[in-house]
């Protein structure tokens, strides 16, 4: 199968800041970010869980359950898509079934971390526990081992940096690079000084940064970031969120008695744009 877009790295052998990629919740949020330019997507895993299931991250679902989440996404668009593989949902032959599982479905990437899946935590920087070293670099060489196209990426997560601190957060990406990782996400870091650190330690690997837009949150500019040696620019929490307030907050007006009309130049552009972003392709 050729990969969406030729895959990350075919994007990235153009040079320039880094990919931005914001996180589709669903088809309809995968389709609006094709259309507005982007170059690539993420599908994150709290995400899709939350829109899908209503769950949180906590490892409650399977590869079952999110597969049938993501190939409703990747239905809906061409980008290149980095895919949330959590832990690979198991031992190695779990991980080996996930990548298979994930690229037959049109994937041009996918993480895997190294949280405990027993106490794992959403997000970053929550982590409370590790996997053994050696389990992750086993994990990495199955990932790479179940790839049937070379271009198609594996992605190592640590969440090494909260737990342990940045000494075992390198350590564990060098790791999984030599155990064949094609990039690297050292997950928590929330400041430029920090980034930087990561970045001297682990270059030329290409490396994810994480945008959440949080307070507390504190990165360079893209054209910063890609100086420094992140390719990728992640934002899991761009869309959900709002739209989940416009809901909320709609719904509340709806229940007071009032009829929560839209604005009639809103209605028309919102309108517009669903039977834009729902019409068949061809």
């Amino acid at each position: 199968m050729t990969l969406p877009g030729g895959g990350f790295g075919e994007l990235l052998s153009h040079g320039g800041a880094p990919i931005v990629l914001p996180s589709a919740h669903d088809a309809l949020s995968a389709r609006l970010i094709e259309q507005a330019g982007f170059r690539g997507l993420s599908i994150s895993g709290s995400s899709l869980l939350a829109a899908r299931y209503a769950l949180p991250d906590l490892g409650l679902a399977g590869l079952g359950e999110m597969a049938s989440g993501v190939a409703d996404i990747l239905s809906a668009t061409r980008l290149p898509t980095l895919v949330d593989g959590d832990d690979g949902y198991g031992d190695d032959m779990a991980v080996r079934r996930t990548i298979a599982t994930y690229e037959r479905l049109g994937a041009a990437a996918v993480t895997i971390e190294d949280q405990a899946r027993a106490v794992k935590r959403p997000g970053q920087g929550n982590a409370v526990a590790l996997v053994e070293l050696h389990t992750i670099t086993a994990k990495m060489r199955a990932a790479v081992a179940a790839r049937a196209d070379p271009d198609f990426w594996i992605v190592g997560r640590t969440d090494a940096y909260t737990v342990e601190g940045i000494d075992e957060a390198v350590r564990r990406a060098e790791a999984m690079r030599d155990a064949g990782a094609d990039a690297l996400f050292v997950a928590g870091v929330k400041d430029a000084s920090t980034l930087e650190q990561v970045a001297r330690r682990l270059t030329p690997t290409p490396l994810v940064a994480v945008d959440y837009g949080a307070i507390g949150w504190s990165l360079p500019s893209p054209d910063a970031l890609a100086e420094l040696g992140y390719r990728l620019l992640v934002h899991p929490l761009v869309l959900l969120p709002a739209i989940t307030a416009v809901m909320s907050d709609r719904l509340s007006q709806l229940n007071d008695g009032k009829r929560a009309p839209m604005t009639p130049g809103s209605a028309d552009a919102g309108m517009a744009l669903l039977r834009e972003a729902t019409k068949l392709a061809g």
